[in-house]
């Protein structure tokens, strides 16, 4: 027997699995074998922040700090980049319940040359633990981040890598800005950026703002999206 994606659902395909006698070889292809690669391995979520407790809390920053040592004394008191909290996270679990993954998606405000200001989805800590690294997980912990944050009404997604990772965001279909894309601390001074590699997508029609933008955390009056 063989199944693609052609309308077959992945709890469906569990139970054909289960039940398939064993002298029947069952064949699984394309996006549907991939879901079943990931439920069966992982459990995905996303959580707004106001469901994460304190345990979990301690326990994403304990991630954090083993996967990114240079943001260690940041990550030993809050999860927060550049003094902003994130407004969801996408977290991987395996099957004993350790962290296995997590991307994080921040507010924070474009503004272009023409001090036009647009709310976007800023994604970052995006990591995965070393055991689980080169086998997608990256991958759909991204995508699961941008449809959400498509979902919530951003116009775009933003990032800031540093060089050896951008032919892997390239792939995943990021892109540069045509000009400078600053990160600013309360508006009034530009911060060195580890992670020195801005890059884009468009979450829907709007094309991305040509020229010099600034990012920066909202201002009170700017128009939140989350839902």
């Amino acid at each position: 027997m063989e199944y693609n994606d052609a309308g077959v659902g992945v709890d469906v395909l569990d139970c054909v699995l289960s039940s398939a006698p064993e002298n029947v070889v069952v064949q699984v292809r394309g996006d549907v074998a991939l879901k079943m690669f990931f439920s069966r391995r992982f459990k995905i979520r996303v959580l707004k922040e106001s469901k994460i407790d304190s345990a979990l809390d301690v326990k994403l920053r304990e991630f954090l700090c083993r996967v990114f040592p240079n943001w260690e004394r940041v990550f030993r008191e809050r999860r927060a980049w550049h003094d902003a909290a994130p407004v969801l996270t996408v977290l991987a679990t395996d099957r004993d319940g350790k962290i296995a993954g997590h991307v994080a998606v921040v507010e924070r405000t474009l503004t272009d040359q023409s001090n036009a200001r647009r709310l976007v989805a800023s994604i970052q800590g995006v990591s995965v633990a070393e055991e689980y690294r080169k086998t997608g997980l990256s991958v759909k912990l991204l995508d699961v981040a941008l449809k959400k944050a498509r979902r919530m009404g951003y116009p775009y997604a933003i990032l800031f890598c540093r060089e050896p990772l951008v032919k892997f965001y390239q792939r995943n279909g990021w892109q540069f800005p045509d000009d400078s894309m600053v990160m600013w601390r309360d508006r009034e001074y530009p911060i060195h950026m580890q992670s020195n590699c801005p890059m884009y997508r468009t979450l829907g029609k709007e094309p991305f703002p040509h020229g010099p933008l600034d990012v920066h955390n909202p201002l009170p009056h700017d128009v939140s999206n989350q839902s």
